[in-house]
């Protein structure tokens, strides 16, 4: 029998999601956070259509062809390959029975974030958890000691890497020195990360890999943003486009809505026309656009994931 560890904690996938000990969620909560969040969402595109000229707007995104959309999605699939890994990290230091294989921690993430979009709150974290107790042996109890790695790690790399950005927004500091400040600060926060970790039981050499994987799962979602707002015609900075896509991550850790949906959105328009000049119905249509490309790539790989760990499942 495999001995407890001192920090033995369920950590999900998807930081948003509380552990799998905690009480389910009343229902009227549930329809509540669908409700804010189709409201939300709802408004953002009364919002976008009427402060833009929706076909203009058609016309300048097909006018860049492809190449934007597609950038976009390829990656939302960095994304999760990046989640994968971080989170197969955190779960192999915990000792499962058997061990979770790189490829199926890829699918249980992607169905995972499928799940999330359900009115059910948090189906994605709760079938996670239950999936690699039934098949790998790891306790629930894990999976929120996961979960607390998890968050812990996304307010820090939040913490260093909004840093030089906001520095640069707010101060007016050059924008080189920022930007060389932020990446001292990441590696010297990899550092310490990967010391501290290591004192911890069957961590090993993984904890290096931590500060960078959320760096690179930031780094997407930094170049989705930039590249969906130069696709409809307002393009921003590479620093504004960090901070964006801080908020947005942020948003959807509260939890308040499904996968941050309606709320993150919000957010990134409103730090948008604060941080610059920029018109808000146009960033408005630019979320909604990496919304929408994410959420095809989610249903697509979602489904093809749950599929091949129902396979997997019943073969043995």
């Amino acid at each position: 029998m495999r001995q407890p560890s001192r920090y033995r904690a369920s950590v999900p996938d998807d930081p948003s999601s509380p552990p799998p000990s905690s009480p389910p969620t009343p229902r009227w909560r549930r329809a509540l956070g669908l409700a804010v969040a189709a409201t939300l969402l709802g408004l953002a595109v009364v919002f976008a259509l009427r402060g833009v000229d929706a076909g203009a707007l058609a016309n300048r995104v097909a006018q860049g062809g492809v190449a934007r959309p597609a950038a976009i999605g390829a990656l939302v699939g960095l994304n999760l390959v990046a989640i994968s890994w971080l989170i197969g990290s955190f779960t192999a230091s915990f000792k499962p029975t058997p061990p979770v294989s790189s490829g199926r921690m890829l699918r249980l993430i992607t169905a995972s974030q499928l799940l999330n979009y359900l009115p059910a709150v948090r189906a994605g974290m709760v079938g996670r958890a239950a999936f690699l107790k039934r098949y790998h042996d790891l306790r629930l109890r894990d999976s929120g000691y996961i979960l607390a790695l998890s968050l812990i790690l996304t307010a820090v790399t939040l913490s260093v890497a909004s840093a030089g950005p906001l520095l640069v927004a707010v101060l007016h500091a050059d924008p080189q020195w920022a930007w060389a400040g932020t990446g001292l600060a990441l590696a010297l926060a990899t550092l310490i990360v990967a010391t501290l970790a290591r004192r911890l039981p069957g961590v090993g050499g993984r904890a290096w890999m931590w500060v960078p994987l959320r760096t690179l799962d930031l780094a997407a979602i930094t170049v989705r943003t930039y590249l969906a707002f130069a696709a409809v015609g307002q393009p921003i900075t590479v620093g504004q486009a960090t901070l964006l896509a801080s908020g947005a991550t942020l948003a959807r850790l509260t939890g308040i809505t499904p996968n941050g949906l309606g709320l993150s959105e919000w957010v990134v328009a409103g730090m948008a026309t604060a941080l610059a000049p920029i018109d808000a119905s146009l960033a408005v249509a630019a979320t909604l656009l990496d919304r929408a490309i994410e959420v095809c790539i989610t249903v697509v790989a979602g489904l093809w994931a749950m599929w091949k760990l129902r396979r997997e499942t019943a073969t043995g």
